[in-house]
């Protein structure tokens, strides 16, 4: 990925994680302008076989995760976040993912401990945890892993 795309990458992350932690909503305008936004760098970076890669990848990942979306274990948002962001990332979407998914369970392990030792109720039914934030700093730690070698 080109400095292009990490630019746009960088825009979208942000701005989906500050509308997701003010109001857990990821806009579905955002959604939509970023995948023609996105298409459109993968299909300039690497011509045909980079846009037809973007969609494949995009198909592929909002199809997983969309089973995760039926049990409840992760909202429509972020189905539509991570597939939008596998146009540019491509295969290094399922490292973004995993490391989006370690992140969060760290974050929800500390909380109860935190609540633990404050001897509070430790889980907290509805509780949720605005995964835009893991998934934004597991793909900044993907792309600065990549770019180090």
């Amino acid at each position: 990925m080109e400095w292009t795309g990490w630019i746009f990458v960088f825009l979208f992350l942000t701005r989906v994680m500050i509308t997701d932690v003010k109001s857990g909503v990821i806009e579905n305008k955002v959604i939509i302008v970023s995948s023609v936004v996105f298409l459109g760098v993968a299909g300039l970076e690497n011509g045909i076989e980079g846009l037809l890669l973007g969609v494949k990848m995009c198909g592929i990942t909002f199809l997983v995760l969309f089973f995760f979306y039926l049990i409840k274990g992760i909202g429509a948002g972020d189905v539509k976040m991570i597939s939008v962001l596998a146009i540019l990332l491509q295969e290094r979407i399922w490292s973004v993912l995993l490391g989006g998914m370690i992140l969060t369970a760290i974050y929800g392990f500390a909380g109860m401990i935190k609540r633990a030792i404050s001897h509070e109720i430790i889980y907290k039914k509805g509780e949720t945890v605005p995964f835009s934030v893991p998934v934004g700093l597991a793909t900044v730690g993907v792309l600065l892993q990549e770019c180090m070698g």
